[in-house]
């Protein structure tokens, strides 16, 4: 009801338990599939050769993406809490009787706990054990050898030549995130395949969204023995920094 010129004809949208044929190019076994709320969300803003208004409202398109976010995330946190006996919440018994004993000791009504499982993106403990793989990772190979950051650019012609007449990059953050999550795998794919700054043993990365919108990645990655940069002239086979006019430097990467 808070997007009618989205929706004209007053759609009712993701159910729960939708489900629907898979592709025609799947193999195998040919019965429905579950539809998630963030599938159908994503096919939504899919670009497609007819007209979609959700994907050409400007402003009030941010804001549906903003609000779709947040439906999802709602809806995974009424999952958790409504199956909290599937997702073996008794093994944290000891967690519920410290709670429970502070509860008592504050002097307050205590309320039906929720523990979020670590497999919940973003929640604490997903974020502590994905710090402490990263940790047992370089404990295991060493010290990383690059920390390279890789940046969306909202000129990429892949994003400029799918905009449409009076569009702007901050218009579709839908093509923006989709065309810098293929040039990310293409140059992890770079990295840690092709070797193209030695042969990687190990990699960890991180995405974020910088303040302006545009997300980059934060990759750290250990090299085998035979190419760590141990030289000078090593390093600068793949790195330099070149002064031009008013005083400006300018740093590359040779890949």
């Amino acid at each position: 009801m808070a997007y009618p010129i989205l929706f004209p004809y007053g759609e009712s949208g993701w159910q729960p338990n939708w489900r629907c044929q898979p592709y025609q190019g799947a193999q195998g076994n040919q019965s429905k599939i579950n539809v998630t709320m963030l599938q159908y969300k994503s096919a939504l803003t899919a670009v497609r050769d007819d007209f979609n208004p959700i994907i050409s409202a400007g402003k009030l398109t941010q804001q549906w993406i903003v609000d779709s976010y947040l439906q999802v995330e709602a809806n995974n946190l009424n999952f958790i809490r409504t199956h909290q006996q599937q997702l073996r919440t008794e093994l944290y018994q000891g967690l519920a009787d410290h709670l429970e004993n502070a509860v008592q000791n504050a002097v307050v009504k205590a309320g039906i706990p929720v523990i979020l499982p670590s497999s919940f993106e973003g929640s604490p403990r997903n974020m502590r054990e994905r710090c402490a793989d990263a940790m047992s990772i370089f404990g295991k190979y060493g010290a990383p050898d690059l920390f390279t950051t890789f940046t969306a650019n909202p000129k990429w012609p892949e994003i400029t030549e799918n905009l449409r007449e009076s569009e702007h990059t901050t218009d579709r953050p839908d093509l923006l995130v989709r065309v810098f999550n293929l040039k990310l795998k293409s140059l992890m794919d770079d990295l840690t395949v092709h070797g193209v700054l030695g042969k990687s043993i190990a990699h960890v990365y991180t995405i974020e969204f910088q303040k302006r919108g545009l997300p980059h990645a934060h990759i750290l990655i250990v090299l085998r023995a035979d190419d760590k940069f141990s030289t000078s002239e090593h390093i600068n086979k793949f790195v330099c920094a070149e002064i031009h006019q008013r005083l400006k430097i300018r740093n590359c990467m040779k890949l």
